[in-house]
Parts: C-alpha cells; structure tokens; sequence
C-alpha cells in the first residue's frame, strides 16, 4: 500500500503536539537561566536595541523644540515597575513648554529645570526630522533620525535571559 506523503503515522504525534513540547520545554529551561532588566528602544513592529539597566539607572529623551530650536533634556529613571519622568531641562520655557504652577521651577547653570514625578509604563515618540530625536543611556545613544519620519518609536522596560543577551551581543 501507498502512503501519502506528509500525512501522520498512526500512533505518531501531531506536529501541532510537537511544536507545543518543544515550546514547552524552552519555556522550562529558560526558567533555570537568571534573567535580566532591559530598556527595548522598538520601532518599525521590532525592537532594534536593548541595554541592560539596573533599577536607578537614568535614560533621558533629548530633542530640540521645534518652535524655539533649543535643546530640551527628559530625564527618566528607571524603576521597578517601570520608567518615571523626574525632570525636564531647557534653555528656554515659551511656546507650548508648561512650567506654569510647577512647583520647584528653577534654573540651574543657566537651564531652566522643571521636575515631574510620572510613572510612564512605556514612551511613545514620533520621528520627525526637525528635531533631533534621541535616547542616551550611560555611554550609548540611539539617535531616532534612523528612521523614517513618522515612525512610532516605543522606549519601555523587559526582562530577558542573561542568556539572549549576551548571544544577542556577540552576534551583533
């Protein structure tokens, strides 16, 4: 008698089954492996850098307003359940920058310092050219103008395998 090709054997398991065991058993030894505290820069549906952070760490969104053409620094830490905006520095507070009734407004060595107190669960920014899109971490920085205008761009925090990470660094 004449089998069809890739119809099941009576008795062996379905590649649904399969499938199901082998994920099942990656998810089991990935259990063993210490795990690590990441900031995923993702843009374009995939993320495109990942940096390990420690709770305290400070990742800070650097663009240039698009009215004033100044420099404007926001300053996030990272946290145990997330990012929190503490503070935004300036060289000038007109045109759509609230600092009205905030308390603690200062200037700082010729910065104006305005300081929040947000929980962001993630930051959602959209590219655009004019001005100047950045994430800076410790010594590395992500400028956004690499990708198109009018990409969302999401910063927000995951845990990883220690494992991935240092896989992912050596094939990079």
């Amino acid at each position: 008698m004449y089998r069809r090709l890739g119809a099941p054997q009576r008795g062996a398991p379905s590649f649904t089954t399969l499938v199901g065991n082998v994920f099942a058993l990656a998810l089991l030894l990935s259990s063993f492996f210490p795990t690590s505290r990441v900031l995923v820069i993702q843009a374009i549906g995939h993320a495109t850098h990942t940096f390990e952070v420690a709770v305290g760490d400070t990742v800070t969104s650097y663009f240039v307003h698009s009215v004033e053409r100044t420099p404007i620094f926001e300053h996030l830490t990272v946290e145990e359940s997330g990012l929190r905006l503490t503070g935004s520095r300036m060289k000038s507070y007109n045109a759509g920058i609230s600092t009205e009734n905030t308390f603690g407004f200062r200037m700082e060595d010729g910065w104006f310092f305005v300081p929040h107190d947000t929980a962001l669960p993630s930051l959602s920014l959209i590219v655009s050219p004019e001005t100047s899109q950045a994430i800076v971490l410790k010594n590395a920085r992500v400028d956004l103008a690499q990708y198109p205008s009018g990409t969302r761009v999401d910063v927000y925090l995951a845990t990883r395998p220690v494992v991935w990470l240092r896989l992912r660094r050596v094939l990079s």
